[in-house]
């Protein structure tokens, strides 16, 4: 999973689900909004799915109950978690230096995700420590 602050919606490619979550489509919910828009062009979304992903980590599990916006088109290998998340569960995300940033809704409930990816960008990160 890729946090990407410049997204405002959370995201799922459909053949990413096909390969890893092979009944995703009997959780397929309708969705709103059909135009969505990247840097790589116009998406077509299929429909919403909602998840509950839990991140591993040694200080205890994190939960995060998210819906991802289902698209056709995306050719994305995991999901990429969007600034959605943030209304929908009372989140607060705030970059510490370039390859951190902490997650959480309070100082007992905060964890820092490092980067696992080079410097090119700042936005994909995964990993999580508790605080």
């Amino acid at each position: 999973m890729s946090i990407y602050t410049r997204a405002i919606c959370s995201v799922a490619d459909k053949k990413y689900l096909d390969i890893h979550f092979p009944m995703w489509q009997s959780g397929l919910l309708p969705t709103e909004v059909r135009d969505f828009r990247s840097d790589i062009g116009r998406m077509n979304a299929l429909g919403t799915i909602e998840k509950n992903i839990e991140i591993p980590n040694s200080h205890g599990n994190v939960n995060i109950y998210l819906e991802f916006a289902l698209m056709d088109n995306y050719c994305i290998n995991e999901f990429l978690l969007g600034t959605d998340y943030k209304r929908m569960n009372g989140i607060r995300i705030h970059k510490i230096k370039s390859d951190c940033m902490k997650l959480g809704d309070s100082k007992e409930k905060e964890f820092l995700i490092y980067s696992n990816r080079k410097e090119e960008t700042n936005d994909q990160t995964f990993g999580l420590n508790k605080t």
